[in-house]
């Protein structure tokens, strides 16, 4: 027989792993979006640009425009991708070069701008 009372029952067994869980939805999605503010940074400090092409784009779930851009790179190409929100209108990002940060050590792993074209 259980010596738990109706609202001791209610603690253990369903509050618990629902704070749990709800801890679980923000914390982890906190620590992607720390961890990727963290590699843009370290891209931005490195100081190394480049020009970038959009080579490929599609709009998905009618939120979210998925840009794929290409760069080279000492003569090497290399494909990045991006993910940014999307609003009616945003295709004239698409006609436009932007400026590419990229890890010398590793040219592969990049980040485009979006807010700085290139002319």
């Amino acid at each position: 027989m259980s010596t738990y009372t109706s609202s001791e029952k209610f603690k253990r067994y369903f509050l618990v792993p629902v704070l749990f869980i709800a801890l679980i939805c923000v914390v982890v999605p906190a620590i992607f979006k720390w961890y990727e503010k963290q590699r843009i940074e370290t891209l931005k400090a490195a100081n190394k640009t480049v020009k970038a092409n959009i080579r490929f784009w599609y709009i998905h779930n009618s939120t979210t425009l998925h840009l794929d851009y290409e760069y080279q790179i000492d003569g090497v190409r290399h494909i990045g991708q991006l993910e940014i929100p999307y609003l009616n209108g945003d295709e004239d990002h698409l006609s436009k070069a932007y400026e590419v940060y990229y890890d010398p050590s590793d040219p592969s792993d990049s980040w485009m701008d979006i807010n700085r074209p290139v002319n």
